[in-house]
Parts: structure tokens; C-alpha cells; sequence
């Protein structure tokens, strides 16, 4: 059952709990646990809590349980709650490296870098030198902007004999932190090579090389998670727009509607459908997708201009604005959005609204393509 979840083959791991439910002998806890991660793993959040819960109430010493509960308190920002189930975990299995990370955590939220950084330190008495300890301080140290002590954690981990994949994890988030595209790249292959099993790094991966136009290479990675994880999320959408950016339409549609299928609440499936549409001139049905979005995630920009740009074409000016303005309040620091306003306003003919959201626009992109046309619209009206 267990693998079923992890390979995203919901149909056989419920097929395999139906079976299993009727067993005399069968635990219970562990059945509710594996109940709770195939909603996990389905994004059904309140249905995971509820079996996390009967799973706790049939055994409160299950560790796996604990962890993922005192996980979702950590995620809700209940801080108190978390620690009071960390401290049973720890009690529980003092070996178990994870309730210790996870209390680091908490204190790093609640209270300080320096609080976690020196529990860590006493952690590091039970497991000198362990990577996955001194990366997790490393990481503190930045955040703080202590950057000296970050960088000889950093020159420790890389001098360390042990050149395990939580020694890439650590690299790897160093250089998200750092912003640089190039040594994510550098060390997520790396990792692969000794943690080819890490399918979220090679998505993750994958979705870089795409960005970076480096396609062959993308699609290496996801044909070797596509030979072993046929389903796993974002994979027939990273294929549906390797196959949208070269063009072949109809291989990317039919690919985004299985995502779509597959995984109804992975949002960017929806959002590049939509924009096949859009392309198809299928604007009512590019409405509806957009519509789906926003239900899915409510503050979702792309979504948001999605529905406006259509009303746009259909002249529903003022719906457009009710749409921009929406998508204004939950990133007003993004330039597009005044641009579209201004473009809005132009065609509604209040040229003060629109020469407003056109300098803000220019404020926050002053090098972008349009700012010719824009300051010569603006300097004829005035």
C-alpha cells in the first residue's frame, strides 16, 4: 500500500486498503496512517487530519504519526502544540533525527536563529558531525545573515568525508537562497547521481532546464521519472510545456488534459490548458479553465488575468478592471497589472487613469519593451 501511495497509484493503494480493512489482526493505527497519507498525497488536507487523528487515538507511541501531526501544527503556526507532540517523539525514539530537526524548527519560528542553532549544537553531541544537523545550522546562519558562520559550515560539510545526499540538500538550498540558477543545477545533478530516487529534485530540475531552453536535457529527467512514476505530479505538465514551447500543440493538449485528470489540483496544468485555448481562440472555454483556477487557489494571479484578458476581448471593460484591480490587491508590487490597467482605461477613454497606472507601471519595469510606446502615449496627452 505504502508504494502504491508513493507512486501515485491511488486506484491500486484504495483497491489494496479495501482488502486490508476487513483483516482480523490488522493495526490499526498503521491503516489509519496509510489512510492519512494517501490524502496527503492526494491534497485532501482536512481528510489526512481526520486520519491522523484515529490513527494517534489507536496509538499515541506510533512515531511516524506523531511526526506528521506535530508537522501539521508547525505548518498552522501552532507552535505550543508542536513541541508538546516533538517532546513525546523525542522521549518516544531519541535516535530519530527527525523530531530533533523539527524542534529546531519551531524554535527558529517561535523565538530565535540563535535558539535553534544552539539546540542544535547539543544535538550534534548525540550525532557529531552528522550533515543533516550542521546543514540545517548552516541554513540558520544564513537566514540570520551570519554569513561568516554559514560559510564555515558550509566549507565543513564540503571537507566532509561523507558526501551523502543531505550534503547536496543543504548545497542545493545555499544557492536557491543565493539565487543562483547555475549551482542549483550543479548540485541537484550531483544529487541525482547518488539519490536518483529523488523525483521532486528532478522535476524541480527539469522545470529549470526548460526555463533555460536546455529541452534535451529536460526531457531526460522526466522521461526517467516517466519509466518509474508514470503519474507522479507536474510530470505530463513539465511534457506539456516542453511540447507547448516547441510547438507541437496538439501533443501538448493532449498531455495537460491527462495532468488535469491525473491531478486535478496542481494548478499550472489548468493555467497552460487554458492558454492552449486562448491560442485555439476558445475563449469561453479558456474562461471556464480560468474560473477552475481561481476556485483551486483563490489568489492566483494568472488565473485572475486570464479571466480579465477575456473580458477584455468580449469588451467588458468594466469586468476587466473589477479582475486587474483584484489581482492589484494581492500583488500590487507586480508591473504587468498597471500596464493591463492602462491599457483598459486607454480603451475607455479616461486617459488620467490610465497615464497613472502607466507611470506606475514604468516605475517598477523602467526597462521593459513597451516603455517607448507608453512614454509617447503619455507625453502626447499631456
Amino acid at each position: 500500500i505504502d508504494a502504491s501511495i508513493e507512486a501515485y497509484k491511488f486506484k491500486k493503494a484504495v483497491n489494496l486498503l479495501n482488502i486490508v480493512q476487513s483483516y482480523e489482526d490488522l493495526p490499526r493505527d498503521k491503516f489509519y496512517y496509510l489512510q492519512s497519507k494517501l490524502a496527503k498525497f492526494q491534497s485532501n488536507f482536512n481528510i489526512q487530519v481526520g486520519w491522523l487523528l484515529k490513527a494517534y487515538g489507536e496509538n499515541p507511541l506510533n512515531d511516524k504519526v506523531i511526526l506528521e501531526i506535530a508537522n501539521i501544527y508547525i505548518n498552522s503556526f501552532k507552535y505550543a502544540q508542536a513541541k508538546s507532540m516533538l517532546r513525546k517523539g523525542i522521549e518516544l525514539d531519541p535516535s530519530k533525527l527527525d523530531f530533533r530537526l523539527a524542534y529546531a524548527k519551531v524554535l527558529y519560528e517561535e523565538e530565535t536563529s540563535n535558539a535553534a542553532v544552539g539546540y542544535l549544537y547539543d544535538v550534534l553531541k548525540d550525532f557529531p558531525d552528522n550533515p543533516r544537523v550542521l546543514s540545517a545550522i548552516g541554513i540558520y546562519f544564513y537566514r540570520s545573515g551570519l554569513l561568516k558562520k554559514y560559510s564555515l559550515i558550509k566549507e565543513k560539510l564540503l571537507s566532509s568525508a561523507r558526501k551523502d545526499s543531505s550534503l547536496f540538500e543543504f548545497l542545493i538550498e545555499s544557492a536557491r537562497l543565493d539565487d543562483d540558477l547555475n549551482r542549483i543545477v550543479e548540485y541537484s545533478e550531483e544529487l541525482l547521481n547518488i539519490a536518483p530516487e529523488k523525483h521532486a529534485i528532478r522535476i524541480n530540475l527539469a522545470s529549470i532546464y526548460i526555463s533555460l531552453k536546455e529541452y534535451k536535457k529536460a526531457k531526460k529527467h522526466l522521461d526517467f521519472i516517466k519509466e518509474r512514476v508514470a503519474s507522479y505530479p507536474k510530470l505530463q505538465f513539465l511534457f506539456a510545456k516542453l511540447y507547448y514551447l516547441i510547438k507541437d500543440i496538439d501533443k501538448s493538449k493532449e498531455l495537460v488534459v491527462k495532468e488535469i485528470k491525473e491531478n486535478p489540483n496542481v494548478l499550472e496544468g489548468h493555467i497552460l490548458y487554458a492558454k492552449i485555448l486562448m491560442d485555439e481562440k476558445e475563449y469561453e472555454q479558456a474562461r471556464q479553465v480560468y474560473m477552475n483556477t481561481v476556485k483551486i487557489a483563490p489568489t492566483n494571479i494568472e488565473g485572475i488575468l486570464g479571466i480579465a484578458e477575456i473580458a477584455v476581448i468580449n469588451n467588458q471593460f468594466e469586468m476587466a478592471l473589477d479582475q486587474y484591480n483584484k489581482a492589484k490587491d494581492i500583488e500590487p508590487g507586480k508591473a504587468e497589472i498597471y500596464r493591463l490597467l492602462g491599457d483598459t482605461y486607454k480603451k475607455l477613454g479616461q486617459s488620467q487613469l490610465a497615464i497613472e497606472n502607466y507611470k506606475q507601471f514604468l516605475e517598477l519595469s523602467p526597462n521593459s519593451s513597451f516603455k517607448g510606446s507608453i512614454q509617447k502615449y503619455i507625453k502626447t496627452l499631456e
